[in-house]
């Protein structure tokens, strides 16, 4: 199984959260789990790894840990 399909199969879908018609997509799966969390962000990283960057700043008005 890929990365990708791993990463789907985890993410639970809640209907109608937070109004009618939205799907909202909780990733809470993925972060309790340890391994998949870190094959994720190694996938995130992967790209960069040879970049020489030191420090990443992300800047998300909700405080998203990502």
């Amino acid at each position: 199984m890929t990365l990708s399909e791993e990463l789907s199969r985890a993410v639970r879908t809640v209907p109608d959260f937070p109004e009618p018609g939205v799907q909202f997509k909780d990733i809470t799966p993925i972060l309790s789990d340890v391994d998949l969390l870190r094959k994720a962000v190694r996938a995130l990283a992967e790209p960069y790894m040879d970049e020489g960057i030191t420090k990443v700043v992300g800047i998300e008005a909700r405080g998203f840990i990502l």
